[in-house]
């Protein structure tokens, strides 16, 4: 397992949600946006937002990605024991996956502000990425097994692991979000829990 398609692919890393979005929007706002909504399918017993394709492209527009770059680092992880620097993906990387994940929601018709980044949450899942690489393999559950590991990089991989979606496979952040964790049919992705198709999407969402 490579550790660049390991750590290109982290959505916890990259995309981690501070800002609780609601799922209600105002009657003005409903108003203004259902136009043109004949391709959006009726909701039932859920609060959304349907926007027409104009406002989809604009808020599309202002909310650029690029899911075939490869991903690129602010500060690259260590390669070798004991892991003291864990690394930190570029200012790009992370607010391209932030802006992949926007504009889902935007289109689903959720949330009516926008996911931020969190940077310590982003750390713990890095120092995730960087461990589970090394063991080879994806879990939640990191145990105290890693002898000569630096001690706080094992507590935040232990605390990013359990509360992340890490998966590997994809060019950079956005383009998992896009093509792993919104196509989740578990069979694009391979992510350390969640065995149902779908209850990434909707975890994401």
């Amino acid at each position: 397992m490579k550790l660049k398609g390991l750590l290109s692919a982290v959505l916890g890393a990259a995309v981690m949600l501070t800002s609780a979005a609601t799922a209600f929007a105002d009657g003005s706002a409903n108003e203004a946006l259902a136009e043109n909504t004949d391709f959006t399918a009726p909701s039932v017993g859920l609060n959304i937002t349907e926007h027409s394709r104009d406002v989809i492209r604009q808020y599309i527009n202002g909310h650029p990605f690029d899911m075939t770059r490869k991903t690129e680092y602010a500060k690259a992880p260590d390669g070798y024991m004991p892991f003291a620097n864990f690394g930190k993906l570029s200012d790009t990387d992370m607010i391209e996956g932030r802006n992949a994940l926007n504009v889902m929601r935007f289109i689903a018709g959720v949330g009516v502000q926008d996911v931020t980044l969190c940077p310590y949450a982003t750390d713990y899942a890095q120092a995730a990425a960087l461990v589970l690489n090394h063991k080879g393999y994806l879990t939640h559950t990191i145990y105290n097994d890693m002898p000569g590991i630096d001690m706080w990089t094992l507590r935040c991989a232990q605390v990013g692991a359990k509360n992340s979606n890490l998966a590997n496979g994809f060019n950079n952040p956005a383009h998992s979000v896009v093509m792993g964790y919104m196509y989740d049919t578990n069979e694009k992705i391979s992510v350390n829990s969640d065995t149902d198709a779908g209850a990434l999407t909707r975890r994401c969402i």
